[in-house]
């Protein structure tokens, strides 16, 4: 860029990197104010008609299909958007539940029914391989069974080290440099965080940012819009707390969605040695219904997880997937 200010934001397809650009962009006193917000249906920051100052630049890591793009220049000024472990469960509900637009390709799930969801070609595209090998369906021939999509999610969040998203977040953390500086995506998701992290950021590449009550009422609007509903980010988590504790508390589960159901499955199997979930079509009714069935779940049935790397810290020779790449 030509301009004496710059500032480039690198980051994964569904991190938020367009509204990123949008925050800077508008709250730099560097730049022109902008007019209106970018926030789309989808919950993305999208919208064509905004202006932009071409002061700030962002760069997807990859394409919708999912090859790496070779063109980011790390050794400019640039904020670096990683997925980190929190953040996964959110960023997967919005890769799964929400629609496609012009510039996002979703792997959307769409529920038809009590036991079958309908998926898009760009699910399809990523997974139907998996889904023959592993569970005999064809998607291009028929709908996904509600009891193999939330199982898929489980193996998705039990093994963290074969998770596509993460793995490519580790391939942009060893380009780093000293011209670099990263926010986390669960930073995105918290307002208080997010402006803390803005001020560092700001302070480090001389951006000026006014953080004042117009940007924070800015990113509580970001939240508001997302596809998903925002006090429900850590619905899943609250669910979980609760069965840790194992009080007499009782939570009912029957608001969830499919993703939600899948983490919840996959934290169960971690922490739980020797029990698998069910394969069904209903999930848990409430907490006291998973309590019940981890206390009383049948010895017999007690056996090494074959869904799990590890075991006690040690290699796990049932582990299913230990040969896929």
């Amino acid at each position: 860029m030509t301009n004496e200010f710059y500032c480039n934001i690198g980051y994964l397809g569904g991190t938020h990197g367009a509204f990123l650009k949008y925050f800077i962009d508008k709250y730099s006193k560097h730049t022109p104010d902008i007019k209106g917000n970018p926030f789309l249906k989808n919950g993305t920051s999208h919208d064509l008609s905004v202006k932009y100052s071409n002061k700030i630049e962002r760069y997807a890591f990859e394409d919708t299909l999912g090859n790496w793009i070779d063109d980011f220049n790390f050794n400019q000024n640039s904020v670096i958007i990683l997925l980190d472990n929190k953040s996964l469960l959110t960023f997967c509900r919005l890769q799964f539940l929400r629609d496609s637009d012009h510039e996002l390709a979703s792997t959307q799930v769409i529920k038809i029914n009590e036991s079958d969801f309908s998926v898009n070609q760009t699910f399809k595209y990523f997974f139907k391989n998996d889904f023959k090998s592993i569970y005999n369906i064809n998607l291009d021939d028929e709908n996904c069974p509600k009891i193999l999509l939330r199982d898929y999610l489980k193996i998705m969040f039990l093994d963290e080290h074969k998770n596509y998203w993460l793995l490519t977040t580790k391939k942009v953390i060893k380009n780093l440099n000293e011209k670099t500086t990263t926010i986390n995506l669960s930073e995105i998701y918290n307002t208080e965080k997010f402006l803390n992290k803005m001020k560092q950021i700001s302070d480090k590449l001389n951006l000026d940012l006014d953080l004042g009550e117009k940007a924070k009422a800015t990113h509580q609007e970001f939240l508001s819009v997302l596809f998903i509903d925002s006090k429900t980010l850590d619905r899943a988590n609250k669910i979980i707390e609760n069965i840790k504790e194992n009080n007499d508390i009782n939570i009912d589960c029957g608001n969830l969605d499919i993703v939600e159901e899948g983490y919840i499955f996959a934290w169960i199997e971690k922490n739980y040695a020797f029990i698998q979930c069910p394969l069904r079509d209903n999930f848990f009714k409430n907490t006291s219904e998973i309590k019940r069935y981890l206390k009383h779940y049948p010895n017999h049935y007690k056996a090494m997880n074959p869904n799990l790397p590890k075991f006690n810290g040690i290699d796990n020779p049932y582990y299913l997937h230990k040969n896929e790449k």
